[in-house]
């Protein structure tokens, strides 16, 4: 019960935070993120995942971006494991048409199990390329951190999971000291269909601070499977 008192404290936390900064003034926008997430058990303690997801932004009115990713996941232990992906995006720039991006992830993964409760954390070191060119600055590769700390219960009895996460985006090798350029909250809930499908309803707030001020909310829907 202590448990659900915290989560329930700071889902009212994330949203009040939102709501700050929807009356902040800052430049607000609203998307859909559509996703479907794939896992196939390679063998013992080795995942393969292939995951697609479709974004859109300007009030849901247009699409922002569509990817796919695969990768794999080790588990060292059960509850460590380090993993390895690649993201293929197609995004639509400032002329208005689509250019791929090309994105490398390699994660670090903790997960701690507390009776019905779920505390997990994720570090991420990621790597960007752009085709779309508009200065010599895209030239460059770009490198973030991301750390996320989620939390989620199972609840009793209940094929339901109700989740919270932070993320937070950090530049690397900036040179300019740590600073979080961007960060993420969410709450939303993981429905268990089968033992190997769930679906997932959520809200994002994402604030951007980079390259300007911005506000987005975003209504997040998800199918995931493993085979």
């Amino acid at each position: 019960m202590k448990m659900m008192k915290m989560i329930r404290k700071i889902a009212v936390f994330l949203i009040l935070i939102s709501a700050s900064g929807v009356l902040a003034g800052q430049e607000n926008d609203f998307g859909i993120w559509l996703e479907l997430n794939t896992t196939h058990k390679i063998v013992k303690k080795l995942d393969a995942t292939v995951n697609g997801e479709l974004r859109t932004f300007n009030n849901s009115s247009q699409v922002r971006q569509v990817f796919i990713e695969g990768g794999l996941e080790y588990k060292l232990t059960k509850r460590f494991s380090v993993a390895g992906s690649y993201r293929l995006t197609s995004r639509r720039e400032d002329d208005d048409n689509f250019y791929w991006r090309h994105r490398i992830f390699a994660d670090l993964k903790l997960k701690y199990p507390v009776n019905d409760f779920n505390i997990s954390a994720r570090l991420r070191f990621q790597r960007s390329t752009k085709t779309y060119i508009e200065d010599l600055e895209d030239l460059d590769a770009a490198y973030l951190y991301r750390l996320r700390m989620k939390v989620d219960y199972d609840i009793p009895k209940v094929p339901l999971a109700p989740y919270i996460y932070y993320e937070s985006f950090s530049p690397a090798f900036a040179g300019e000291g740590f600073r979080i350029s961007k960060y993420r909250l969410s709450t939303g809930a993981e429905y268990h269909v089968t033992k190997k499908s769930d679906i997932q309803a959520g809200y994002i707030f994402q604030h951007d601070k980079d390259p300007e001020l911005r506000n987005t909310n975003i209504l997040s829907l998800g199918y995931a499977v493993k085979f």
